[in-house]
């Protein structure tokens, strides 16, 4: 893949300034993931083209999915079954019925060793964490045209680490999907983030004048791992927001992630 626009900075503070070194440099959407539950990999998709960086920033792996084109990467690791290879999990957007698959694939074996289809009547949204070491993988089916989930399923790998410490003490992989938003056509704008250790955390929708709109969570606790929040579109009056630029921010312990939302009204 070529390494041109999308990259990470790492930021180093000093005395009266701040030096950014740039890491990663890549065509694509990247995302951070956690390959263990104490270790993050960074994934980058190009289309259906992907590389994928360890916790050294160093490309350990490269791979393709097919036909298929992800339109966001969920999950990456080898402990999503017991052949130590590594996994990606992500989701492929259906266009012609607003509706999305998940899918867990090999990279090595281009083998799909879990698929969650979805359908003209429903689309699937998933996350995966970990509990006492064990990687997990969880489902949610949601019925088109609605914001109304009708099935929700959990698959465990039984393969469990040995826990340590979390270091990284701030939240991660802010997200958002669908974007852009287009309220007569979808439920809501679904908000992904991960925090890596319990903490309270707030998360509110802005303009692009930095006047809030929303309030969606005000300083509340979250448990490690990954969590999803839906904004609906409406401000604080209840009103539909007009077409726009808006942005999602979250706060937690001192850092602020924000993310650029497109609604079309």
């Amino acid at each position: 893949m070529k390494r041109l626009l999308l990259f990470f900075v790492m930021l180093s503070m000093t005395v009266g300034s701040a030096a950014l070194d740039l890491v990663i440099d890549e065509v694509g959407m990247g995302n951070w993931c956690w390959a263990a539950p104490d270790e993050v990999w960074f994934v980058v998709m190009d289309g259906n083209q992907g590389d994928v960086y360890g916790p050294d920033y160093q490309l350990i792996a490269d791979f393709d999915t097919g036909n298929a084109t992800p339109n966001y990467i969920y999950g990456c690791g080898r402990d999503f079954d017991s052949d130590d290879n590594i996994e990606v999990m992500y989701s492929i957007y259906h266009s012609d019925t607003y509706t999305q698959s998940i899918i867990v694939r090999d990279i090595v074996t281009g083998q799909v060793d879990l698929e969650l289809p979805g359908t003209a009547s429903h689309s699937w949204y998933a996350s995966t964490f970990y509990n006492a070491g064990e990687r997990f993988v969880q489902g949610n089916r949601l019925v088109s045209g609605t914001a109304n989930y009708d099935r929700t399923v959990v698959y465990r790998s039984n393969i469990v680490h040995s826990v340590t410490d979390v270091t990284q003490p701030h939240p991660s992989a802010l997200q958002a999907w669908p974007n852009p938003f287009v309220p007569t056509r979808q439920a809501g704008v679904r908000l992904m983030f991960a925090m890596p250790v319990a903490a309270r955390a707030s998360l509110a929708v802005y303009n692009v004048r930095g006047q809030k709109v929303r309030t969606l969570r005000e300083h509340e606790m979250f448990e490690a791992g990954e969590h999803t929040v839906w904004w609906n579109g409406l401000n604080d009056r209840g009103q539909p927001v007009a077409s726009g630029v808006y942005l999602l921010r979250l706060d937690s312990g001192g850092h602020t992630l924000v993310h650029k939302s497109l609604v079309l009204q």
